[in-house]
């Protein structure tokens, strides 16, 4: 996240006031470029999905004449208010007004949360959080969305995941989304050299860092709202499929918000024990159902969860790349008409097979022979592309 410059305890009132009249000449170019990084359309659609808890421009406007107050590192003051629907009558924690604007950056001093129809953000004290953070994660839901013929409020395969009793407490947020109709998105304070990322269709864990949305980082957003819209469509389709369809809209849409995510390139450049290209091609059924079963060790079961990631980015990447986004809806499809529960990989690969034909693994080999290094190649032309400005 970018700290808002430290502007001491309180601007007076005259001060806000020339500082408006000297913006005022340049506010269209200084918009322009807060999303030049963006298409016009996904700038349209920020702008366009303003939260309804946001503040309209009326008292935006009143605000700026105000006095504006800052902590000792600079970040703004949050604002807070009561939650007034049936849901939070017993819930201790406030909600935060989030203002919209990328420039207002806060730094949350208690447990507060944000709804709206699709999602509820719960930010843990000490989180830094931008203001237009929710209208980014608004946008790239409907985008997804409209990608792949899919909706949020599809609830008919919610699991019962206890998020609450892992993540926060059982004493937070007490009523809040208690039947998961919104996505839970839990954001904790950046810790160096962790990664809390977990998804499953009802939560999604992530870094505040990871809301910058002119940053690579906020590919793990984006994989982790993708990954949820799929589990929400049908049971659960193994690991190499669900991460793999998270990884490619990593990428794919990372690319169409024009964000260099470089550090997709770890599953571009893998040693031999995290991905063999050979043992896929001579056998890519045999090592799909090889790897999502995993291994026994003492009596636990183990996954070579690079490998899975790194098949399931491949294998995902070809589906779309040779049917279009439509595939993952044809096989989120054919898996309704299967009872089956997590484990089964024979299932899942029926499922697939049917979706896309029974010789759906043979051409997949041939891609990887084919088209796997001019798709990589395409890949690291554009990261070079936009980085060496």
């Amino acid at each position: 996240m970018i700290k808002t410059k430290k502007m001491g305890k309180r601007l007076v009132v005259g001060m806000a006031m020339l500082m408006l009249l000297g913006m005022a000449g340049c506010g269209k170019s200084d918009e322009k470029k807060k999303y030049d990084t963006l298409d016009e359309m996904e700038v349209d659609n920020i702008k366009d999905s303003t939260p309804k808890n946001s503040k309209d421009a009326s008292q935006t406007e009143k605000d700026n004449l105000q006095d504006i107050e800052t902590d000792d590192e600079g970040y703004m003051t949050p604002e807070y208010r009561a939650d007034n629907e049936d849901e939070a009558k017993n819930c201790k924690e406030k909600m935060i007004v989030l203002s919209g604007r990328k420039s207002d950056v806060y730094k949350v001093d208690q447990d507060c949360y944000y709804k709206s129809d699709k999602f509820v953000m719960y930010f843990k004290q000490g989180t830094v959080i931008s203001g237009d953070a929710a209208a980014a994660v608004e946008s790239v839901m409907e985008r997804l969305e409209e990608m792949y013929g899919f909706s949020y409020d599809n609830l008919e395969h919610l699991t019962t995941y206890p998020w609450r009793r892992n993540y926060v407490s059982i004493t937070n947020y007490n009523g809040i989304n208690t039947d998961n109709k919104r996505v839970n998105i839990i954001i904790k304070p950046y810790e160096e050299g962790n990664s809390p990322e977990y998804t499953d269709d009802s939560v999604v864990l992530l870094y505040d860092k990871y809301l910058d949305m002119e940053s690579g980082d906020f590919g793990y957003v984006i994989a982790g709202l993708a990954r949820s819209l799929r589990q929400r469509q049908s049971g659960f389709m193994g690991d190499i499929f669900e991460r793999g369809f998270a990884l490619y809209n990593e990428e794919k849409l990372g690319r169409e918000y024009n964000l260099p995510d470089t550090k997709m390139l770890q599953f571009i450049d893998v040693t031999e024990d995290q991905f063999n290209k050979n043992d896929v091609i001579n056998d890519p059924k045999g090592l799909y159902k090889e790897q999502e079963e995993g291994e026994e060790k003492d009596n636990f079961m183990t996954f070579n969860y690079p490998y899975l990631n790194n098949y399931g980015y491949r294998f995902v990447s070809f589906l779309e790349e040779t049917y279009g986004p439509e595939i993952i809806k044809k096989i989120s499809d054919a898996s309704l008409e299967y009872d089956y529960d997590y484990g089964f990989v024979d299932i899942e690969l029926d499922i697939i097979k049917k979706a896309a034909g029974d010789d759906i693994f043979d051409k997949f080999s041939n891609w990887l022979i084919n088209d796997w290094d001019n798709y990589i190649k395409d890949y690291r032309d554009y990261l070079n592309s936009v980085t060496a400005d």
